[in-house]
């Protein structure tokens, strides 16, 4: 079997096809693929039209809010990058919620293709402004700009991660819900995982101070009451350093070793806050 290109006119138009020859014969086996010159143009205006609304929405990310921008950022990796794979880039930990949830939108378009996530990028930003496109020209004219994107890292991305709070966030700030709601969806070892300040989730609630917090947390399966910091201390340092007598009196009732020595060779017991703390761990 040989296969032959031959240049066809279909409705005068001209049209690329790959036909396949028998050897012996010299009969077409009519398995015959078109590919039309005009689809590869419509390919072209879509990226351009794409290039366009990237730009806009460049220089005009802070009037979209955060729901949106993660969904452009999900179409614009689909149509630069393509379908993520998760086996080469593992879903980031809940002490990082904000790539958690970019990661979370671009891995909800599974294998859309490429100029699809494109239409669709611009679908959106058409429903949300519709004027867009008469915008962005006009100011192409002004600033005699030309078509093309590339970007590394949309600026938007920055105002998505400035709008979405960290789990420390919600311990501070007390969120009871929104932990629980969190603390759902997390596996034992993003449970007791160290963040990049050298803390667990344990740590901080502990050095807040919150004993609701704390308690929810420590009833979460698979917590190590235990887990040590970067420099060898458990959160019963933390919370007998800090003078918070509620939540040293939550972690012994929840069997937190006090004979656990730092990486300095000093004791809960060393760093107690006070008398009363000291009399609590003795």
């Amino acid at each position: 079997m040989v296969r032959s290109l031959h240049k066809l006119f279909v409705s005068n138009l001209p049209w690329t096809a790959n036909v396949s020859f028998d050897r012996k014969t010299g009969i077409s086996q009519r398995e015959t693929t078109f590919t039309s010159r005009n689809q590869n143009q419509m390919s072209n205006k879509v990226e351009d039209k794409f290039n366009l609304a990237a730009n806009y929405i460049q220089s005009h990310h802070n009037n979209f809010n955060k729901n949106d921008l993660l969904q452009f950022y999900a179409f614009y990796k689909q149509s630069t990058v393509g379908e993520l794979d998760i086996n080469q880039q593992p879903r980031p930990s809940f002490f990082k919620l904000q790539e958690r949830a970019k990661y979370d939108a671009w891995s909800n378009l599974g294998s859309m293709d490429k100029e699809k996530a494109m239409e669709s990028y611009i679908d959106l930003l058409t429903k949300l402004v519709p004027t867009w496109i008469e915008s962005e020209q006009k100011e192409n004219r002004n600033s005699a700009g030309t078509f093309g994107v590339s970007i590394s890292r949309p600026k938007f991305e920055d105002k998505i991660d400035e709008e979405i709070k960290s789990i420390k966030d919600f311990i501070r700030d007390g969120n009871v819900e929104k932990l629980k709601t969190l603390l759902k969806d997390v596996n034992q070892s993003e449970l007791n995982a160290i963040d990049e300040n050298g803390l667990g989730l344990i740590h901080w609630a502990s050095d807040i101070g919150n004993e609701e917090i704390l308690s929810i947390i420590l009833n979460t399966k698979g917590i190590d009451v235990n887990l040590k910091d970067g420099e060898g201390q458990t959160a019963l340092f933390y919370a007998s350093s800090c003078g918070h007598k509620n939540c040293v009196q939550l972690l012994l009732k929840h069997e937190a070793d006090k004979s656990i020595v730092d990486n300095e060779e000093s004791s809960c017991l060393d760093v107690a806050y006070d008398d009363e703390i000291r009399m609590i761990l003795k």
